[in-house]
């Protein structure tokens, strides 16, 4: 028997005796999960797109990912219908507020640079959000459109919406330093944001993983050599290097049409 749930925007468990699931992977290195197929023959595939009931209502939610769920006590795995960009970690928390503010863990789906077939203005950012059937989207629109840096909204396709941000001069040397993947050289302003942003820190915790990158914490260096080295052998990351991956402007830091549900825009 399984069960399906969606979490949020870009959440989606799956409960299932993992025993009964047979998992396919994709021919590379890190072991990608191609697909799950259950006991009964229902497969879900990457890049597929399947409905879904989400309170009560059939939703289509293309898949992005597909993990297992080895720290979670309630699913087994967990699909992904976006995967956050480095557009959503170090340059969205610029534009204020908390991740909170933004439903970071409700409708809020991923942040880009930028968007294909959208004539962008130079230091914009966009947001992609869920639109729910049932819900009051207005109210989050509203606080949307209400903020001093929104230049514009439009349509994606039936359950999605984009908001167009545009930074101004305050964060516009920022935004290049984001451009070129050097996050230990944000201003001090910028690296306070993008920590205000995110969970704040309980007393007596340790530094966030975002945290130590901006920092280039010299114990994070020594763990991410361990990582990348292989039979106990550490892979050398020169001084200069930052500590986490640089924009991937080719990808996933730019929306492409194939992310949305164009096809289903009338369903």
């Amino acid at each position: 028997m399984r069960e399906i749930k969606v979490i949020n925007a870009r959440i989606i468990g799956v409960k299932c005796d993992p025993e009964n699931i047979h998992a396919e992977y994709c021919n590379d290195k890190i072991r990608t999960i191609n697909s799950i197929t259950f006991p009964d023959d229902y497969t879900i595939k990457l890049g597929e797109v399947y409905k879904f009931t989400n309170k009560s209502n059939l939703e289509l939610y293309r898949i992005a990912r597909i993990e297992r769920a080895m720290k979670s006590k309630l699913y087994s795995y967990i699909l992904y219908t976006s995967v956050f960009t480095q557009t959503a970690y170090y340059l969205m928390p610029l534009l204020g507020h908390n991740c909170n503010w933004w439903e970071w863990d409700n409708r809020f789906v991923n942040a880009y640079i930028d968007a294909e077939d959208y004539f962008s203005f130079d230091y914009c950012i966009f947001l992609m959000y869920r639109i729910y059937p049932e819900g009051d989207h207005c109210a989050l629109e509203n606080k949307l459109l209400s903020h001093d840096l929104i230049i514009d909204r439009y349509p994606i396709d039936k359950y999605h919406v984009m908001y167009v941000f545009k930074f101004n001069d305050q964060w516009k040397d920022d935004y290049i330093t984001f451009i070129n993947g050097q996050y230990s050289k944000y201003s001090e302003n910028a690296k306070r944001r993008i920590c205000d942003f995110h969970k704040p820190k309980k007393s007596g915790e340790g530094k966030s993983f975002i945290e130590r990158v901006l920092d280039k914490d010299e114990s994070l260096r020594r763990e991410l050599e361990i990582k990348l080295g292989a039979g106990g052998y550490r892979c050398p990351i020169p001084l200069s290097s930052e500590l986490d991956d640089t924009p991937d402007f080719r990808n996933s830091d730019v929306f492409l049409s194939g992310m949305g549900l164009y096809e289903f825009y009338y369903e």
